[in-house]
């Protein structure tokens, strides 16, 4: 894909919204601490349209997908003996901003991404 290029698209990825609040965790964040010594969070969440939208490649830029954190000493400040959750793995993809109107980008990796027109760009 390059800049410029028109795209349509029927799905793309958004903010998952997904966080850890260590003094609260989620029964499900608890779980996956106890069973696996970590949490892994989804960044991004995948979601569907009814309508194909089309629009231009504006850029592109590589996004964290998933990120793992585990809970341990804090290797930071070793004289602090408080425990904290740090990342230590970040799985990231390569996504296209799309922009169908001016109101902001679709994240869009480019294996949702269908070129619209010719090849000589008309």
């Amino acid at each position: 894909m390059k800049l410029g290029e028109k795209v349509s698209f029927n799905r793309c990825y958004k903010k998952s919204g997904e966080s850890i609040d260590e003094n609260n965790l989620t029964e499900d964040q608890q779980k996956e601490l106890d069973e696996n010594d970590c949490i892994v969070l989804n960044r991004l969440s995948e979601h569907a349209f009814e309508k194909t939208i089309e629009g231009i490649v504006c850029g592109k830029r590589r996004r964290a997908y998933k990120s793992t954190f585990e809970h341990g000493a804090n290797r930071f400040n070793p004289e602090c003996d408080e425990w904290i959750f740090a990342i230590t793995k970040t799985e990231c993809i390569d996504i296209y901003l799309i922009a169908s109107n001016l109101t902001g980008f679709y994240l869009v990796p480019s294996k949702w991404l269908e070129r619209v027109g010719e090849p000589n760009g008309n």
